[in-house]
């Protein structure tokens, strides 16, 4: 866990505890108090209780970092679940609150040899080091080429969920329903990432139209 870095780092080069991920595999459930262990490829597991009740709300992260050096290091301590009311109206939005800035986040990240899971803009704050995006790292080709292919991704999702429904609906009392709604949105978005890619691309390539 947690190597030293001189130079710049990308979320994608580092470890993150992800709430998104934690929430979908079952390892947070409301009203419910579990205990496991997560892995990341290539490092070490950490030992994790969480609780999500009406009474208490967090992750509590238990490991063990070895640096360069060979000194050891152990943490133990708790990031604290907090819920804001979801601006549809229904429920409430789930998030992790950065143990050292309190910020609330999805993500949290240990990067910069630093050991815990904290939000992104500390280590700016603490180190002067900014923690990048992957696509602010890219050239603008790059960074085009990467949102068109993302979004293209999550209209095949959303195509193969609305043809694969046994209720699909297009349409109801003569409106777009809401996944519609969002497939032209996301075309839209598609679209405008494709014309700029495309443009860049072009004027790399010194032609003229």
């Amino acid at each position: 866990m947690g190597k030293t870095s001189t130079g710049v780092m990308s979320t994608s080069q580092c470890r993150k505890l992800d709430l998104g991920f934690m929430l979908k595999n079952g390892w947070i459930k409301k009203g419910c108090a579990m205990k496991g262990q997560m892995s990341w490829t290539g490092e070490n597991t950490a030992e994790i209780e969480t609780v999500y009740t009406d009474i208490e709300k967090y992750v509590r992260m238990v490991y063990t970092i070895t640096d360069r050096q060979g000194a050891v290091t152990n943490y133990d301590y708790k990031i604290e679940l907090v819920t804001v009311p979801s601006n549809l109206g229904k429920g409430e939005i789930l998030y992790l609150l950065c143990p050292e800035t309190s910020i609330r986040a999805r993500i949290l990240y240990s990067a910069y040899g630093y050991g815990k899971y904290v939000h992104r803009n500390w280590y700016l704050e603490q180190y002067g080091k900014r923690l990048y995006y992957n696509t602010q790292l890219c050239t603008k080709y790059e960074y085009h080429n990467t949102r068109y292919h993302t979004l293209d991704r999550k209209i095949n999702d959303l195509i193969d969920k609305l043809f694969n429904s046994k209720h699909r609906k297009m349409h109801y009392k003569g409106k777009p329903t809401k996944d519609q709604q969002r497939l032209f949105l996301l075309e839209s978005k598609r679209l405008h990432y494709d014309n700029k890619r495309n443009r860049v691309l072009i004027k790399k390539l010194g032609i003229t139209i």
